[in-house]
This record gives C-alpha cells, sequence and structure tokens, in this order.
C-alpha cells in the first residue's frame, strides 16, 4: 500500500473494491479482454520481465537503468510503490507526472466500460498498472517494456506479456497459500512467463538447488538459454550491500542479454558502472540523514534478510540506537525477531487494513505512532526494516524524493 492516495487512483482500483465485497477474485481472462479493447499487441511489445520472491524491484530498476545507458527507451512497470502510485509506471527513470497518470486512467476506465459485467472476476490494481504501462510503452514508443510481476508469474497479468528476456530473483518460500503449497509449487508459478518466444533466462544466485533445477527443466521446455548473472562489478558492491547488489547484477545481466537479442553489443562493465553511477533505490538499504538522525531504511521481510541489513547497517553506520520494524502474519516473524534480539526495538504494525500482526511481539505501535517515538528519544541512528507498506511510510515521513530513480 502507498503512503499517500491520489484522486488519480480511481479507475485502477475501481474493479477491485466493486468485485472483492462480491467474492470475486482477479480475472486473467479480464484483463487480456481489456488489453484486446485497449488495442494492445503483446508480441509487437519487446519485454523483459522479472520475476521471484524479493529483489524484483532491484533488478527491474537496474535493468532499465542499464538499457537506458546502452541507449534505449525504456519503460519500467514496478510493484508496488513507495509514496505514491505515479511510481509504478516510469519512463526514462521518472515517475508519471500527475496529468499523465490521470489521462492514463481516464483511458483505463473507457477501456473498462466496453467490457462485459464483472461476473466472473475482476481486473486487479496490478493488472491495471501492467496493461497501462505496455499501453504508455506503447503510445511513447519505447524500445522496451522492462516489467516487474505484481504477484507470480502465471497467476499474474505480468505472463499476458511474451518476454524475450526473464530475470529470476531469489525464490523463496513466499506467498504460500497463494502462490501455492510449498516452494515447487511456487516457483513453477514464478516460471510459467517463461515461454517460447523468451530466449534467455537470467538467474541469481539461488537458495535452494530446487529452483536451480526447475529454472533449467523450464528453458530446456522451451528452447531459452540459462544465463548466470555477471560477476559483481565494483561500483554496485561498492554502493549497495551485497543482497542488493546480487539483484542490480541480475538486472544488469538481464538487460545486456536483451541488447544482445536484439543485436546490439555494448561493453558490459562501462555500460554497468555508468547505470550504477545514476542508479538509486530508496528503501533498499538506502541511508538518509533527515531530522536530526541517520535513518537507514530496508524492506527486509525475512531473517536473511534482516540479518545482512543489520550486518551492513552495523558495518557502515554503527550500531543502532532503535530498530522500528514491521513484520505482518505469514512471514517469519519469529526467526526476524531473533535476529533482532538484544538491541532495542519498536514493533511496528502497519497496513492493517489488509494485513494481520498476531505473531508480532508486544507491545506493537501503529506506524505514524512509533515514528513519533522514535522521534522523541532523539536516536542517533536508526534502522528501519520490514514490509513495503512500512518503509513507504518511512520514506514518506522523511520527504525522500521518488520522481526519478536514475
Amino acid at each position: 500500500m502507498t503512503a499517500r492516495w491520489l484522486p488519480g487512483d480511481g479507475p485502477f482500483f475501481f474493479e477491485a473494491a466493486a468485485g472483492r465485497p462480491l467474492g470475486l477474485k482477479r480475472s486473467l481472462d479480464r484483463a487480456r479482454r481489456l488489453a484486446a479493447q485497449l488495442g494492445l499487441n503483446p508480441l509487437a511489445l519487446p519485454v523483459c520481465t522479472v520475476v521471484g520472491s524479493k529483489g524484483k524491484g532491484s533488478a527491474a530498476t537496474a535493468a532499465a537503468a542499464f538499457l537506458e545507458c546502452a541507449g534505449l527507451q525504456v519503460v519500467l512497470v514496478t510493484s508496488p510503490p513507495f509514496r505514491t502510485n505515479l511510481e509504478r509506471i516510469r519512463r526514462s527513470g521518472r515517475a508519471l507526472s500527475e496529468a499523465e497518470y490521470d489521462r492514463l486512467g481516464e483511458v483505463l476506465a473507457d477501456g473498462l466500460s466496453h467490457l462485459p459485467p464483472m461476473e466472473e472476476g475482476y481486473l486487479s490494481p496490478t493488472g491495471a498498472y501492467t496493461l497501462m504501462g505496455g499501453r504508455w510503452a506503447q503510445e511513447a514508443g519505447a524500445d522496451v517494456l522492462v516489467a516487474e510481476e505484481g504477484m507470480g508469474g502465471t497467476s499474474d497479468e505480468v505472463s499476458l506479456w511474451h518476454p524475450v528476456v526473464v530475470a529470476v530473483t531469489p525464490v523463496f518460500e513466499e506467498h504460500l497459500g497463494i502462490l501455492g503449497d510449498n516452494l515447487s509449487d511456487i516457483v513453477a508459478d514464478e516460471l510459467g512467463v517463461v515461454c517460447s518466444r523468451t530466449a534467455a533466462v537470467v538467474t541469481g544466485r539461488q537458495r535452494n538447488a530446487l529452483v536451480e533445477q526447475a529454472i533449467a527443466e523450464r528453458a530446456r521446455c522451451v528452447g531459452a538459454r540459462v544465463v548466470a548473472s555477471r560477476e559483481m562489478l565494483p561500483g554496485v558492491a561498492a554502493r549497495w550491500v551485497p543482497l542488493v547488489a546480487a539483484n542490480v547484477m541480475t538486472g544488469f545481466s538481464a538487460a545486456n542479454e536483451f541488447l544482445g537479442e536484439m543485436g546490439s553489443r555494448v561493453d558490459f562493465a562501462a555500460v554497468g558502472e555508468q547505470a550504477a553511477a545514476r542508479l538509486r533505490l530508496p528503501g533498499r538499504h538506502s541511508v538518509h540523514q533527515q531530522l536530526g538522525s541517520t535513518w537507514v531504511v530496508d524492506a527486509a521481510i525475512d531473517p536473511v534478510g534482516v540479518a545482512a541489513s543489520l550486518a551492513a547497517c552495523r558495518a557502515k553506520a554503527g550500531e543502532p540506537d532503535l530498530v522500528l520494524a514491521c513484520f505482518p502474519d505469514g512471514k517469519d516473524v519469529q526467526g526476524c525477531a531473533a535476529v533482532l534480539d538484544g538491541l532495542p526495538v519498536v514493533w511496528v504494525r502497519e497496513g492493517t487494513g489488509h494485513l494481520k500482526f498476531s505473531m508480532l511481539p508486544e507491545p506493537s505501535l501503529l506506524g505514524r505512532q512509533a515514528l513519533e517515538l522514535a522521534m522523541g528519544r532523539a536516536p542517533s541512528l536508526l534502522l528501519c526494516v520490514g514490509t513495503i507498506s512500512w518503509i513507504a511510510v518511512v520514506l514518506d515521513f522523511l520527504d525522500v524524493s521518488l520522481e526519478r530513480l536514475y
């Protein structure tokens, strides 16, 4: 969920708001109908798709930055946003203006008005942004659409595209019971975007051999190459913590493979270092000097990510005076709490309209209350970790600009 809602958000959320109370679910068939109504031709749009459990946004943004530095015009679709939904669709790294956003919303509303009544399902918000990002790319004459999945591969509207290259960030037991009941089901759903048009599947280091085997098998079935992420560039290693840097390299590597499939060859190291110098990733272990304190802000949501975030904070900034942490049910709350054991932690509930927090240690505070408490203590160094919804509130509180990422 974003920190702020805009008047132009209405058309993108209209069907979900109307369909969910009726017990309807999101419908990919309805998204296909809308794509046809909008005049979208998935086969005519060169696409690089990014899937995975974590790090997708970093990899997708990195891929777009690399392609821009190589001379292509790029439209980027990511999900979820932080401060506003303008961030979901970008051209040349810049978020949509409100005027552009409102116009796309009007086009979307008109397209929906020509569809039959919702009987079997609704158009999901992520589907609306995915399709309108494609519409924006088509209108702008973009050379490539870089699309991050919202949740899943086969089950997500990103599966409507036919990607030339697919990048796979780490896949683990995220969204159990939604994408599948076990890791095998989850990875099968994620890899459903790999199709007969896909020439290369680029993967970072996976945590589980099962995932690596599934990637190899899926690629073999469609005749695609499996490409390991390139060796770490110095500029990337210097700017980001290892987990984020690895996802950036996956994005750069996917972009490089895409260029090759389009018949373009570039100096990978030179373009990668240029892209790294331009790339900004707020909320991915970003550091902000605000309100008299140093804030380390990271959307880490599992014990591995939280441990990496804490280690990097200690190495680069020091021992945190206070940790603000938000982990809802469905995450490994006990595992994350164990990583933070012994530190002064304020437990946060943010996004209570759609998330539950029955596993969170007590006491816990709502997001804004936690921030007010933190400022009252006047800490020198704060570490903020947890969900995108929580990190969105922190970045908004700090007034961090998200208009341009590269």
